[in-house]
């Protein structure tokens, strides 16, 4: 008995054995099949994902006066970001995002905030369809049109706009009573999602800047809407409004192609005016050394699968300014002030004598006053700017937003005033008299003239003298007060005061353009002051460069002249065309006269037969009119040389330019520094408006400034003679042209007594004999002993020189009695 019950035991382990080994076999074949089999295919999934690296920005930098208040920063705010599922391309899952697209708009509309308005289609008034590519060059409108094309898969890239947005409309499935200004919405936000559906795991920002409020019914129905998370970032802001608007500037979405390189994207805003543009590079928190960094684990769908690794964002670097704010809202009001005194008293000129005035101009209402102006206040010991204003002037927070229709042409249509151009470095125009220092400084230096001798002007005009037996009395120039033997025996400092036009005739056509040119450089006077703020424009004085460079293409002339030539001379080739009746069919016939022209422009060092000879053999070469024909109709050859006649320098323009007038074209900041130059005897600095920049965390990254560009060594007998005689301009004692027309109480609070000065009305071509049209500049110094500040004020249309004395007044009252700048 035992051994058969011990028998069964053994069957039934054996069994058990067995069963264990048929069910390892089975495992193993499994496993090899999996190994082998599948193997490939499961290598081929895990190699399917990609480790990508998103990037997140810290803070602009903020901007800061020179006394620390803030005129720029970034605040922090809450935006609403729309992430895509790569995975869910279906039309449902097209429809389910509409859905939840439509009511998250709804959502942050009616709770004040906006949504993205970028569509690339406009719809215009009469319900056609346009595409706007959102950009001004035409490199970056065709990157965007064909990025576009190929994120919305068109196969077709000559789509019109309306076919474009009918077929998007309907492939994205915008509910049909829908109108265009609410689908537009939709579609910016879907479209957006599509440009950047490579890097769908980043998603798009739908809305910025949005209230507490918003978020928090957004974050409430979070569950019920897909795609739709709410993050925190930063702003713009510009606690000072429009104060500064010219120095601080704005920020606007005009990333260039290049500037992706360096870690931008095109959502990014960059500095487009003021210091945000010309220190974009250190304000900035969106290049890639600065850049918080996210490595992530994706799918090829793009799905997230894993987070690798996150580093912090680094802030951008802060900037300090060289401007006082509350000299700064000084000056300003300051200029406001002057501008509106100015127009009512032109108003009044002109009502009080429309019979003259209508026979300058039929057209009374069309007579320009005073609108516009700028003013700059430097240091003369640093050329630091303390102060600069421009106006009309705008609101830099008006870019935070989209702007509409009616605020871009207030600031950019062709009926404004351009708010946002910066009269103190972006215009040019004659200075007039307050040129005369510099020319009597080049007559000194080139010793033409002394500080004492005595010119008199025996006649009302100035004859230049070509040669010892040419007398040159056609449209000779003449002293301002119309009268011989007004300015008698004056020397320099006295030629000043009173501004005597005949005496620095005199010195200019003693010296030279070519010397006067030279000093007047030597001075400021050319090229640019290097101020940190875009748009400056480059000065020039005088001489055949300035009137038409030879070496320079047209496109490449500084001067407005040269191009005025041309036109005039591709309209008399036209008549001429006309007239021999040649090329009346050729279709190329308006390219071969631009040549034409173009070539002749060439000719104009050329000088009698020799140059006619030039002009014929150019009409035949150019336009085949035989020179059989151009003999016989000379009159053309003649008017030719007459224009280009026009194109050369003459000791006549030599004259005018000794006195601020012809093509001699400065800005207001050029002109401030050149008169500080003169205040400091003779050292020209750099004008600068940046002071520091410092690290996020307040220590110091970079010291600005001053920079001496050149010192010009000269007897000190020459800045006395000088100096003394812009004393005389505003001293009642010396009867100069501004002594007059200071108020009692400036004058009684003993401030005239602390200032010097010059006027400067300068002629403009547009404004011919009328003389309220004339610019007006003013340029003060003071202390009188060792000056320590330097203002210029620029009147465009301002009527004359001492017409902006009030602007003087006022801020030299402020610096005397509110600021610590002269104590």
């Amino acid at each position: 008995m035992k051994r058969n019950k011990r028998t069964k035991t053994d069957i039934r382990l054996l069994f058990f054995v067995v069963l264990l080994v048929g069910m390892a076999a089975l495992l193993a074949r499994g496993l090899l099949r999996l190994t082998l089999v599948q193997g490939e295919q499961l290598t081929a999934a895990v190699e399917q994902t990609s480790v990508v690296t998103t990037y997140r920005s810290g803070k602009r930098g903020t901007i800061f006066d020179r006394n620390g208040t803030v005129l720029a920063y970034d605040e922090e705010t809450w935006n609403v970001r729309f992430y895509r599922d790569p995975t869910r391309t279906s039309p449902e899952d097209s429809a389910r995002y509409t859905d939840t697209l439509m009511r998250a708009i709804d959502i942050i509309e009616q709770g004040g905030g906006e949504v993205i308005d970028t569509f690339y289609i406009d719809m215009n008034p009469d319900g056609t369809y346009v595409y706007n590519w959102g950009a001004t060059s035409e490199e970056s409108k065709a990157v965007r049109k064909k990025n576009f094309i190929e994120a919305c898969n068109f196969s077709n890239p000559d789509l019109t706009a309306e076919e474009a947005y009918l077929i998007l409309r309907a492939s994205w499935q915008v509910p049909d009573d829908y109108p265009y200004s609410q689908a537009r919405k939709l579609m910016s936000i879907r479209q957006e999602a599509v440009l950047t559906s490579y890097r769908a795991f980043e998603g798009v920002t739908i809305a910025t800047n949005v209230p507490m409020a918003v978020i928090a019914e957004l974050t409430m129905l979070s569950d019920q809407l897909t795609g739709i998370l709410t993050e925190k970032n930063s702003y713009r802001v510009y606690p000072q409004g429009n104060v500064a608007s010219h120095i601080v500037g704005y920020l606007g979405k005009q990333v260039t192609p290049d500037m992706l390189a360096l870690g931008y994207s095109y959502s990014d805003a960059i500095g487009v005016a003021g210091v945000e543009k010309s220190m974009e590079s250190w304000l900035t928190a969106n290049v890639t050394k600065r850049q918080g960094a996210t490595e992530i684990i994706k799918n090829r769908r793009g799905a997230i699968l894993d987070i690798l690794s996150v580093t912090t964002p680094q802030n951008g670097l802060n900037v300090q300014l060289t401007i006082d704010l509350e000299l700064q809202k000084v000056v300003e009001r300051a200029l406001l002030e002057n501008i509106e005194a100015t127009n009512a008293k032109q108003t009044a000129r002109i009502n009080n004598n429309k019979a003259r005035y209508a026979r300058l101009r039929s057209d009374l209402d069309s007579i320009q006053k005073a609108e516009t102006g700028a003013i700059v206040v430097m240091s003369v010991k640093t050329g630091e700017v303390l102060a600069l204003a421009s106006y009309p002037d705008y609101d830099p927070s008006l870019f935070t937003r989209p702007l509409d229709q009616e605020t871009y042409e207030l600031l950019f249509g062709a009926d404004s005033n351009q708010p946002t151009l910066n009269r103190a470095v972006g215009i040019r125009t004659a200075p007039g008299s307050t040129f005369k220092m510099a020319t009597g400084f080049a007559g000194l230096m080139e010793e033409k003239i002394t500080v004492s001798e005595g010119i008199s002007d025996h006649s009302p005009y100035y004859y230049f003298v070509s040669d010892p037996h040419t007398k040159v009395t056609q449209n000779a120039p003449s002293c301002w007060t119309g009268r011989p033997g007004s300015h008698s025996n004056l020397n320099l400092s006295r030629a000043l005061a009173v501004s005597c036009n005949y005496y620095f005739f005199t010195v200019a056509d003693r010296v030279g353009i070519e010397r006067l040119d030279y000093w007047a450089g030597e001075l400021g006077l050319t090229g640019t002051t290097n101020v940190e703020l875009p748009g400056e424009l480059p000065v020039q004085v005088g001489g055949q460069a300035a009137r038409y460079d030879f070496s320079k293409p047209l496109s490449g002339q500084t001067s407005a002249m040269p191009r005025m030539i041309y036109s005039q001379i591709v309209s008399h080739l036209s008549n001429i065309m006309s007239r021999a009746n040649i090329g009346a069919d050729d279709p190329n016939r308006a390219e071969k006269i631009a040549r034409c022209a173009t070539a002749l422009l060439e000719l104009q060092q050329g000088t009698g037969e020799e140059l006619g000879s030039k002009i014929r053999a150019t009409l035949q070469r150019e336009l085949d009119i035989p020179i059989g024909i151009s003999l016989v109709h000379n009159d053309w050859v003649v008017r030719i040389s007459v224009l280009l006649e026009e194109l050369r320098w003459k000791p006549t323009y030599t004259i005018q330019t000794g006195i601020g007038q012809g093509v001699s074209l400065l800005t207001p900041i050029s002109l401030v520094r050149y008169v500080a130059a003169i205040a400091a005897r003779g050292n020209v600095y750099d004008a600068h408006i940046v002071s520091t920049v410092t690290n996020p965390d307040g220590s110091l990254y970079e010291k600005v400034g001053p920079t001496l560009r050149n010192h010009i060594d000269a007897p000190d007998e020459y800045w006395d003679s000088i100096l003394e005689g812009l004393k005389g301009v505003v001293s009642p004692e010396d009867g100069g042209t501004a002594s007059s027309v200071f108020s009692a109480k400036f004058r009684n609070a003993g401030y005239l007594e602390l200032i010097s000065g010059k006027t400067g009305t300068a002629q403009t071509a547009a404004a011919g004999n009328i003389d309220v049209e004339n610019t007006s500049w003013f340029v003060a110094i003071t202390p009188r002993q060792d000056p320590q500040i330097a203002i210029v004020v620029f009147i465009p249309n301002g009527q004359s020189g001492s017409s902006s004395h009030i602007a003087i007044e006022r801020i030299v009252t402020y610096l005397y009695e509110q600021s610590d700048y002269l104590k």
